[in-house]
């Protein structure tokens, strides 16, 4: 059974949002085998006649040089490499003779993709590159016909080096306000033009708090690559579905216990819109699952940690560190009032505790608020043939579990 209802959306989690030839010649003759035919010497075997080097073997008729295939070699390509976007021209300068031949008579292939070939000059014929599916050297073959053909390697690069071209989540949540606990996953992928657009934009600096959290808006182009993509473990696969509206694919309200933490995800049945599939492996890799220790649990009113603010003593948020860290792993402490939805975020290292300075405390309003741990494992793949660079995040959150009281005086004045 799939559970249903995220509640509230946290902004934190937002921000993790051819040849011519001949056989021989016929030397033999007709006759009755009339001695004065078939054995004289004038006749049958004249040298003058059945033999005459200008008649039988005349190397102008029988293996004329004119009617022979003409060479054809690629004597180099201009250029010899280029984005693999394609789009652009190539000059493919060679050594032969084509005319007579127009374009529809000449093909060209850029590692087996066919290519248009646009004119055909005494030294070279112009072709079109089409977009390539992988980086790297391929064979540019030009065939005019009959069996005859050349290549030249051809070099695709990338042409989106630094920029950004799709964002991978899945975010967990863990619910221990229920029994037996519940937790469920939202899965998303995002596929868009490159562009400097990478997630988690707006999110505070490492070890610092804001109160006044700005989601940039998203410009980004987002395409389709088919109807649906399915996300895989190797054990367990999961399928998402194109969503119109937005442009991305997701699903919600999964079982989380087919999420186990330490798990990698990898996507498959990808097309890009050029037709060349993807192939991204290791897009999600899940941390451990946190356990959040203190601020400590509600409802319990008399257990309430109690943060004063105007006071020396900042207030202290702890969770379990995990046990296999990534280099990446950081953590989103969200403290959130549960009647004016005034919030404080912070952005702290994973190593299982941080501080909320008295300074930071000001920015919150007296009563009760609810404290909410996400931890997150960032990972960078590259993208080909692009080169841009693909983001995948896996957030586990332990959301509206634990609560602080904050009081604007003294110890004294809490519950």
């Amino acid at each position: 059974m799939r559970p249903r209802g995220l509640g509230p959306i946290l902004l934190a989690s937002t921000l993790l949002a051819g040849c011519y030839g001949f056989t021989g010649f016929n030397n033999g003759r007709g006759g009755n085998n009339d001695d004065d035919d078939a054995g004289d010497d004038d006749d049958a075997a004249d040298d003058d006649d059945a033999e005459d080097d200008d008649d039988a073997a005349d190397d102008d008729d029988a293996v004329d040089d004119d009617d022979a295939a003409p060479d054809f070699r690629i004597l180099d390509l201009d250029p010899d490499h280029g984005t693999a976007e394609g789009g652009f021209n190539v000059e493919v300068q060679y050594e032969g003779d084509l005319s007579g031949l127009g374009n529809d008579d000449v093909t060209a292939s850029f590692g087996g993709t066919p290519a248009s070939v646009l004119a055909i000059t005494d030294d070279f014929v112009l072709v079109e590159v089409p977009p390539g599916c992988r980086t790297g050297d391929v064979d540019l073959e030009i065939d005019i016909g009959g069996g005859r053909s050349d290549a030249e390697e051809f070099e695709y690069e990338t042409y989106a080096d630094g920029l950004d071209t799709a964002i991978f989540t899945m975010s967990k949540t863990l619910n221990t306000s229920v029994q037996p606990l519940a937790e469920w996953v939202s899965v998303t992928a995002k596929f868009f033009e490159p562009a400097d657009a990478p997630p988690g934009q707006g999110m505070p600096p490492l070890e610092s708090c804001t109160s006044t959290l700005t989601i940039p808006p998203d410009t980004r182009n987002y395409f389709s690559v088919g109807p649906g993509i399915e996300f895989s473990n190797g054990a367990v696969q999961v399928a998402t579905t194109y969503q119109p509206v937005t442009g991305w694919y997701e699903d919600s309200g999964l079982d989380g216990s087919y999420f186990p933490p330490n798990t990698s995800w990898s996507v498959n049945g990808a097309v890009d819109p050029n037709g060349c599939l993807l192939n991204l492996p290791t897009v999600v890799s899940a941390p451990d699952d946190p356990t959040l220790m203190q601020p400590n649990p509600f409802p319990a009113p008399d257990a309430l940690d109690c943060w004063t603010m105007a006071s020396q003593i900042p207030g202290v948020v702890q969770w379990s560190a995990p046990v296999t860290a990534g280099p990446d792993d950081a953590v989103l402490i969200q403290i959130a009032n549960v009647n004016t939805g005034v919030y404080l975020v912070c952005h702290a290292a994973d190593d299982g505790a941080f501080l909320v300075s008295p300074s930071d405390m000001l920015l919150l309003e007296q009563g009760l608020h609810l404290a909410t741990v996400i931890r997150y494992r960032p990972v960078e793949t590259t993208a080909e043939p692009s080169g841009a660079t693909v983001h995948g995040t896996y957030s586990t959150d332990m959301s509206g579990l634990f609560a602080v009281q904050i009081n604007p005086g003294t110890y004294t004045e809490c519950l």
